[in-house]
């Protein structure tokens, strides 16, 4: 039971560190944190659009572990004894975590430019350099 409020206590500060860590290219931050966060760098969203996407499973996983849990307690322990409301406690905690990790995968997936929007940036900036090794 430790180790699943170390891991939960370890994903939201990995959270933490991800949203601080990648460097910002916008100047206004304050009103997209999807863009404080990386700005325009494709990989630094498309990495933590994944990492949200993991980090919601998990702890929809971890949600669904403790309400077992506080199920099979309250079947021995009686519905209101103290383990139990901890317990359920913790379930409501780590599902409302998982859907704002779930958010923020969506706010980042939101942010990607489509494959049609790489694809044709990628052949404009490829263009100046092929016409500039042929002169």
């Amino acid at each position: 039971m430790k180790n699943r409020h170390i891991l939960l206590g370890g994903g939201f500060l990995l959270m933490g560190t991800l949203l601080t860590g990648c460097d910002t290219g916008a100047s206004n931050t304050t009103l997209d944190p999807v863009k404080a966060a990386c700005g325009s760098d494709y990989n630094c969203m498309r990495d933590l659009m994944m990492h949200y996407r993991v980090l919601a499973t998990d702890l929809m996983k971890m949600a669904e572990g403790y309400a077992r849990e506080a199920d099979y307690q309250a079947l021995k322990l009686g519905q209101d004894s103290p383990e139990v409301r901890t317990t359920r406690a913790l379930a409501r905690k780590a599902w409302t975590e998982a859907q704002e990790a779930a958010f923020l995968a969506s706010q980042y997936e939101y942010q990607l430019p489509s494959k049609e929007e790489i694809s044709h940036t990628d052949k404009n900036t490829a263009l100046p350099a092929l016409s500039a090794g042929i002169g």
